[in-house]
């Protein structure tokens, strides 16, 4: 009898099947912008964007998450305090999976 280590999963297997299409919104004059799904980065792009985001405002976390063109489409729309809230809950609700596990009380993504 031969010892064969039993394999779980392969690297292929791990691909979650919670894997959203990127945000999009809407702005005006037809103009769109698109969060990019932080489920794509690798382990240690991901860890540098939470760790840049942490506690950061929403203004903060969408000049980091953003391109900066979009970012740029985004501060020309000026959304007032409850636009940009419901923006940040938005988001952060279609990328739950991956966001699922933040501490609570997070003011910058409140679900």
């Amino acid at each position: 009898m031969t010892d064969k280590p039993t394999i779980h999963a392969t690297a292929a297997s791990l691909e979650t099947e919670a894997h959203p299409e990127p945000y999009r919104l809407g702005l005006s004059g037809g103009k769109v912008i698109t969060f990019p799904d932080p489920g794509d980065m690798e382990m240690e792009e991901f860890e540098d964007f939470m760790a840049d985001i942490e506690g950061q405002p929403n203004s903060v976390i969408f000049k980091r998450w953003l391109s900066d063109e979009d970012h740029k489409k985004l501060k020309a729309e000026r959304l007032n305090i409850r636009q940009t809230i419901a923006l940040a809950q938005k988001v952060t609700k279609h990328y739950e999976y991956i966001f699922g596990g933040r501490p609570e009380g997070n003011a910058s993504t409140a679900s």
